[in-house]
């Protein structure tokens, strides 16, 4: 693990290859972010998440899809300070990628092969709370038909927990209509609402999403 103490924006990275690691260390350091915590595994992570809790609820995090054990992480650091802004690392953004990240409560993925600035942008955008999921709820139309689905099936009893909440009805009538792939503008002026409204009701869902959501998403149940 590596901690340091400058910069304007901390990011904390939990990455298992260690050149790509250290490279996005390198370029986030010379562009002003700080790399306050660093570990190759979700294990070592979740070992140290007293660390966690002594950063700023801002720190942004950038966990790797691939890391096993990632979900329990993510997690942890979600019940540990919930407005934490956390990306996902992954090979390629698929629609799997996104149902994975969304329903786990990330807020989006960012591709290995983006260009370094594009990194940095999204990680200081991340920061400053204007990264949102909707980017990548808007950006597959899978991801709208999956969460349409799952929201159709009956929760099971789960003891003393509240039941999720469900999908308002203009909440379903956003979804369907990125299911079928059309543009954010359009679906404002179909529904009659401002651009601001919609983006509210689609973060909605994503937080209803990751509530919901038991089990690591899979795109075999809409196919």
């Amino acid at each position: 693990m590596t901690r340091l103490t400058d910069g304007d924006v901390q990011v904390a990275l939990v990455e298992e290859q260690e050149i790509f690691r250290g490279g996005l260390r390198t370029v986030f350091e010379s562009a002003g972010l700080t790399v306050a915590l660093e570990y190759s595994s979700a294990n070592a992570a979740l070992e140290n998440l007293d660390a966690f809790q002594e950063l700023d609820p801002q720190t942004v995090v950038l966990c790797s899809l691939s890391l096993v054990g990632w979900q329990e992480l993510v997690r942890q650091l979600l019940l540990q300070s919930p407005d934490r802004p956390i990306l996902s690392i992954v090979n390629e953004v698929t629609e799997e990628a996104a149902v994975d990240s969304l329903s786990n409560g990330i807020l989006g993925c960012m591709d290995r092969t983006l260009a370094l600035q594009s990194w940095v942008e999204s990680i200081r955008k991340a920061h400053q709370g204007n990264y949102s999921c909707v980017q990548t709820l808007s950006g597959y139309p899978g991801v709208a038909r999956y969460t349409m689905m799952l929201f159709s099936r009956p929760l099971e009893p789960t003891g003393m927990q509240p039941l999720a909440p469900n999908l308002s009805h203009r909440e379903r009538l956003a979804l369907a209509s990125l299911s079928e792939g059309v543009p954010m503008d359009e679906i404002v002026e179909r529904m009659g609402v401002s651009e601001q409204d919609l983006q509210g009701m689609l973060e909605s869902t994503c937080r209803k999403l990751a509530a919901r959501h038991r089990f690591p998403g899979t795109l075999n149940r809409i196919r």
